[in-house]
């Protein structure tokens, strides 16, 4: 135990860390800190519905009943009221005979049906001009996102059960198992979780595990070629009880990549935590507003997240397998990173990026190029065909780390590895 501390101590190097910080806030700002800051508000449509789903939440729960749905009809002739009041305190909509909702829409439609039928001289008058100005104010200045949001899942909702949605290619071309499980989803009331919401904890989640895998190749990759460079390795080498100290670095290694992991999981859990996401932990994923992807499994929101944060504890674990198993055959740090950029590109941009893109949801890929095959050639995944690539990633790594481990002791004595 003692020797697995001293391995642990060396792996987890102050010089290193600082690295990993100072490169993990630069990652954070380019990439996943964009949709922490649109959680909730990633456009104007996506904002409202985020304002409406909470006032559902707290009135009807987490599904939208149709009872509940008819009480929808009060909500917007309210929020049109609203619409109405802010027009009264724009003196250029009611010169434009704009008072209401309906003469609003009525004006908008003919704003856009004189981009197909006028001139490009109308476009540069005056005219045009203030009609497009007055259009923008009201757009972004009253609660026209809210009504119009409202109104479309209005739509939405009742057409959802008389829509022939059998009938259409992407049902057609499902397989079985996703068109009884399509089914399965059709007949359940929907749930109110943000399409936005989820979208984002895609996306987030993605990037975390890019993260992760780079930060663990940073971590894990001197390790080593440290000892091979000091000649430690060397002295290792001189007794078969020597040898054996690669099953120490092994688990030491491991170790530090299921505690890197959890820690990227913690800190990024605190700016995402921050958006108040789990207030719709309990909503189901079924039927989401604004979400084309049906999910594999009747999970809850919360539920959900659990099972990317483990996603992401075996990428994690994985990529750390792979990292020591080729850091010990660099003689340098430049063989090293020789290995470590591929690897990345392989583990993190390629594996990771792929498996956390609408995971556990049903998925379609398309190995080749219409170009190839004109009539198309599409590949339905199976259920769970994350998890499966999670632990082919994890199992690769720790195989290759086993053998290794068994090819060493059973060298001669004699050279070095």
């Amino acid at each position: 135990m003692r020797l697995f501390w001293e391995e642990m101590k060396k792996i987890w190097r102050p010089g290193i860390l600082a690295a990993i910080v100072l490169i993990g806030a630069m990652f954070y700002w380019v990439r996943p800190e964009f949709y922490m800051e649109y959680f909730n508000r990633s456009n104007g449509s996506a904002a409202a519905y985020y304002e409406l789903a909470l006032g559902w939440l707290e009135k009807y729960g987490v599904t939208m009943e149709p009872e509940e749905r008819a009480e929808l009809d009060g909500q917007l002739a309210e929020e049109q009221a609203v619409f109405a009041g802010q027009l009264a305190a724009i003196p250029e909509a009611a010169a434009e005979g704009i008072t209401d909702w309906d003469s609003f829409i009525a004006f908008q439609d003919d704003y856009w049906e004189s981009w197909r039928q006028e001139s490009e001289d109308y476009f540069d008058s005056e005219e045009h001009k203030a009609k497009e100005r007055l259009l923008r104010r009201i757009q972004g200045g009253a609660n026209y996102e809210t009504v119009k949001t409202l109104t479309e899942y209005m739509d939405s909702y009742d057409n959802w059960g008389t829509f022939p949605w059998t009938e259409t290619a992407n049902f057609r071309e499902a397989t079985p198992l996703e068109q009884a499980r399509m089914r399965e989803i059709w007949a359940k009331s929907p749930s109110i979780l943000p399409a936005a919401a989820l979208h984002s904890t895609w996306c987030y989640g993605k990037y975390l595990a890019i993260w992760t895998v780079l930060s663990v190749l940073l971590l894990l990759s001197p390790v080593l070629v440290r000892d091979r460079l000091r000649r430690i390795r060397s002295l290792q080498w001189s007794s078969r009880r020597g040898r054996r100290v690669l099953r120490t670095q092994m688990a030491a290694a491991g170790a530090s990549a299921a505690l890197l992991a959890v820690l990227n999981i913690v800190l990024y859990g605190i700016p995402f935590l921050a958006n108040s996401p789990m207030v719709f932990k309990d909503c189901p994923l079924k039927n989401c507003y604004g979400v084309s992807a049906p999910p594999w499994f009747d999970w809850t929101y919360g539920q959900y997240i659990l099972a990317l944060m483990g996603m992401v504890l075996l990428i994690g674990l994985g990529a750390g397998a792979a990292a020591v198993f080729f850091s010990q055959y660099s003689g340098n740090y430049v063989a090293m990173l020789l290995k470590g950029v591929p690897l990345f590109l392989v583990a993190g941009a390629g594996i990771a990026s792929w498996l956390m893109e609408d995971p556990f949801a049903m998925r379609t890929v398309y190995p080749f190029s219409q170009w190839l095959y004109p009539n198309g050639w599409e590949i339905h995944l199976f259920p769970c065909v994350e998890l499966a690539g999670a632990l082919a990633l994890l199992g690769g790594g720790s195989g290759l780390c086993v053998w290794s481990c068994r090819r060493q002791e059973r060298r001669e004595l004699a050279g070095e590895q």
